[in-house]
């Protein structure tokens, strides 16, 4: 599933006790970062402070702020896989899939691809007559009213840590969507801290060098999946990510520094994930079970090396292991290549024969259809 908004994530959250409420006053001057670094050491939950205090002369006539603060969202692998969702994730494997098997392209490979250009036309943003950011409006602005953390004893002062920074470039169509530390200097004003190497300091340094302003838009929450994506910088060129960077949009696009964005994404998810998808199910490492998609189906229990053998295949969608590899990998105490073909045999009975594709000559490699 995917979340349109932050209160939707935070529900979620509440509903697998993966947060924890702090209803005691907390201040944001170094207590709040501090509860919270100790515990996301721990592998601990998402904290949300209702709390937020400061201490008298901090500089606001009103020390408890009326927003509540929320942090460690995403700490951990589970969190930051639920808050991206499925779809994005799905999308990159099957992007990755085609690039291993579309060239050269022919008819029916193309045909065969028409999923993926349903699923692209998807992608971007829309315009709406309205939007529940504009539900609430006011010109009286006080930033300090904000529950800004103010994270190290020598840093200069607070920071608004993820804000999603939109900003179009001042000179030719292109905007960007990226994430920036902004520093409260008061009530009315804040500094910028985005590097030059970014699409919004691109726009920058665009306008200033012919003296002009940068209007610039910041929102605070949002859907989960649009913040990490603003903070990975997923694709420098899709529209709505972050599409601003200068030698981005001034040279030819590069297809294969796209591809090799998506399998190092596709690989760091695969890498920490807990559970791998097979076809139309998914392998849970921890139980060593196969779950298919289908309601009202049991799971499937693995063995320990036929788990082992499937997560190999399964963290690497695509690739063609030799026999010799997945030796080397899975049974590294064998001698024969042929108790690779038994465990392959294994799962073919337990799972059917298209878990696990023959490609003739080379190896294995995961099958498409998992399920009898």
């Amino acid at each position: 599933m995917s979340f349109p908004d932050l209160r939707t994530f935070i529900e979620r959250l509440r509903r697998d006790d993966d947060i924890v409420t702090v209803e005691a006053p907390v201040d944001p001057h170094l207590e709040a970062a501090e509860i919270h670094r100790r515990v996301i050491a721990a592998g601990g939950p998402a904290l949300l402070f209702t709390n937020v205090v400061r201490q008298p002369g901090a500089g606001s006539a009103q020390p408890k702020s009326p927003f509540r603060l929320v942090t460690n969202l995403f700490g951990t692998a589970r969190r930051a896989e639920l808050a991206f969702g499925d779809r994005p994730l799905r999308l990159i494997r099957r992007l990755v899939e085609l690039a291993e098997t579309l060239l050269p392209p022919t008819t029916a490979k193309l045909w065969g691809a028409r999923d993926i250009g349903l699923e692209l036309l998807k992608v971007g943003t829309r315009k709406v007559p309205n939007a529940p950011v504009t539900e609430n409006v006011t010109s009286n602005v006080d930033l300090q009213r904000l529950p800004v953390i103010t994270c190290w004893p020598e840093d200069g002062g607070p920071f608004i840590t993820l804000p999603l920074v939109y900003t179009t470039h001042p000179d030719r169509p292109g905007h960007n969507l990226g994430m920036y530390r902004m520093q409260v200097y008061d009530g009315r004003s804040a500094g910028m801290h985005w590097q030059i190497g970014k699409g919004g300091g691109f726009h920058y340094a665009a306008a200033e060098s012919r003296g002009a302003t940068l209007p610039v838009t910041v929102f605070l929450g949002g859907p989960p999946a649009l913040m990490l994506s603003a903070i990975a910088q997923l694709a420098d060129r899709v529209e709505g990510l972050d599409a601003g960077a200068e030698d981005y949009l001034g040279k030819p696009f590069d297809v294969d520094e796209l591809l090799a964005r998506l399998r190092a994404l596709q690989r760091r998810h695969l890498d920490s994930a807990r559970s791998l998808p097979l076809g139309n199910g998914r392998l849970d490492l921890d139980t060593r079970q196969v779950h298919s998609a289908e309601p009202h189906v049991d799971p499937i229990r693995l063995s320990d090396r036929e788990c082992s053998l499937l997560a190999t295949l399964a963290t690497r969608p695509g690739q063609v292991y030799s026999r010799n590899d997945l030796l080397a990998i899975v049974f590294p105490d064998a001698e024969n290549e042929i108790v690779v073909d038994t465990y392959v045999h294994y799962l073919r009975r337990k799972l059917g024969r298209g878990v696990v594709a023959t490609v003739r000559g080379r190896g294995y490699q995961l099958g498409r259809a998992c399920g009898r």
